[in-house]
């Protein structure tokens, strides 16, 4: 044991002789000494006490007014009153306290009773007062109003307008960008309240959407165009559903986009296996047809050549009629007296 604690106290001195010697060197050639980021904490350094109750305005002041670059300022559990604004002009500062983190110049400047809150970035989550579980990464990224819950805005002047969202860029990103395509969980087991959907109703009702190409207002017309349908005409034909509300008037869910569409290719697929057996039993009553009027055309055929028996028929009877007339006159004269025969001759 003696040994180890010489071995330690000899690297424990020579790591400090090697730190002093740095140092003199670093002075020796006119160098800057890196300092030594530190971390204030409102209660033990400087007086506050996060009761509620009293006025701890000048204690964080004092603290705030130690602060350096890269130093972190905690504010320890509790509530602290403050009467004035703070203002912190030091960037690159940490505050950390009610589980808030805030890094960057001015990052939750607005906080007042918001906690768990998360701001990376120059005057991130600015707007936030009173919001929890909030995250923004970002110069500028931040909430549109000061009391939203579970808001994250990434990316720099990204805007989060609405509690349980997320918002990815400022409104000048026009692409995002990954190599899978985005994915949610469809687990059957994770699903309830089934409700079967007329597809030919989805899709008469698909039938009265505008469905246009567009651009966001202020965008460049010429170089970010789109497709599709708009949300309030599309929330109109699917919002309600008989159970519950689906998506928004203002947005789109591709998920509920391509659940209809999927609805709406079933109904087509219904109607097209309809139409291929109406198709084959048109073709099989067309092949009926075709035959029945070849046989229609085998007994017209028929029924002329009879016709022109019959008349035949009529023409060898008159003949016949006629010749059997004939010999009944030759008969009626040969069968006369002789002596009418003799007179008849003289």
């Amino acid at each position: 044991m003696p040994h180890r604690f010489s071995l330690a106290n000899s690297i424990f001195n020579r790591s400090i002789i090697g730190s002093v010697y740095l140092a003199v060197l670093l002075i020796f050639f006119g160098l800057q000494v890196p300092a030594v980021a530190t971390t204030w904490n409102v209660k033990t350094n400087c007086g506050a006490t996060g009761n509620g109750s009293a006025d701890d305005t000048a204690a964080v002041n004092t603290c705030i007014g130690q602060l350096a670059s890269g130093d972190t300022l905690l504010l320890p559990g509790g509530t602290y009153k403050v009467s004035s604004q703070l203002n912190i002009k030091v960037s690159n500062v940490t505050i950390d306290g009610s589980s808030n983190t805030a890094t960057g110049f001015q990052a939750l400047f607005s906080n007042t009773t918001g906690g768990s809150n998360t701001a990376t970035g120059l005057q991130a989550l600015f707007t936030n007062t009173t919001g929890t579980n909030n995250t923004a990464v970002g110069i500028n990224a931040d909430v549109s109003i000061g009391n939203l819950t579970n808001a994250t805005a990434i990316g720099a002047n990204a805007t989060v307008n609405a509690s349980n969202k997320i918002r990815l860029g400022n409104a000048s990103v026009t692409v995002i960008e990954g190599q899978v395509a985005y994915t949610f969980t469809s687990d059957v087991n994770q699903k309830e309240n089934f409700l079967p959907l007329d597809g030919d109703e989805v899709l008469r009702k698909l039938g009265g959407l505008r469905v246009t190409s567009w651009n966001y207002a202020g965008q460049d017309a010429a170089q970010f165009r789109h497709y599709g349908p708009n949300a309030q005409e599309f929330f109109a034909a699917f919002g309600r559903d008989g159970v519950g509300t689906i998506g928004s008037p203002t947005t789109l869910n591709s998920g509920d986009e391509a659940g209809i569409l999927m609805v709406a290719l079933q109904a087509l697929e219904r109607r097209t296996a309809e139409v291929v057996e109406l198709k084959a039993r048109l073709e099989a009553a067309e092949r009926g047809a075709a035959e029945f009027k070849s046989e229609m055309a085998e007994l017209k055929e028929k029924a002329s050549a009879l016709e022109t028996a019959r008349h035949e028929l009529e023409a060898k009877s008159q003949v016949i009629d006629a010749l059997t007339q004939r010999l009944e006159r030759l008969e009626r004269l040969t069968s006369a007296s002789p002596t009418a025969s003799r007179a008849s001759t003289r």
